[in-house]
């Protein structure tokens, strides 16, 4: 098994200037990322000759998911944060703040 250091190559100031701010503009190309600024930077699916072949119909799935979810409910920061969040080092390969990020869902009606 071969485990790429994701956290790290995503948030290399040299491909991502500013790299723990939010900024979901920096993919507005999508796919003209990796292409872009060299193979092999923006990871989410893998890469290479086993690159997930059904990608596009997950990401589909998600996003309908998602749309369900917002179309149903208010989502709003739980008080069980802890502000502000911090990353919890003992985590090497799964992004988590430290107690979590928990969210209060409240159905619409």
């Amino acid at each position: 098994m071969i485990l790429i250091p994701n956290y790290s190559i995503q948030r290399d100031q040299k491909y991502f200037p500013d790299p723990e701010e939010f900024k979901p503009e920096r993919f507005a190309d999508g796919e003209q990322l990796s292409i872009r600024q060299g193979r092999g930077i923006y990871l989410p699916f893998g890469d290479g000759p086993r690159v997930c072949i059904a990608r596009r119909f997950a990401l589909l799935e998600a996003k309908m998911a998602l749309a369900k979810v917002v179309e149903n409910f208010q989502i709003n920061a739980s008080s069980k944060n802890i502000e502000p969040l911090k990353r919890n080092p003992k985590e090497a390969f799964i992004i988590n703040p430290i107690g979590g990020l928990w969210l209060k869902m409240d159905k619409i009606l």
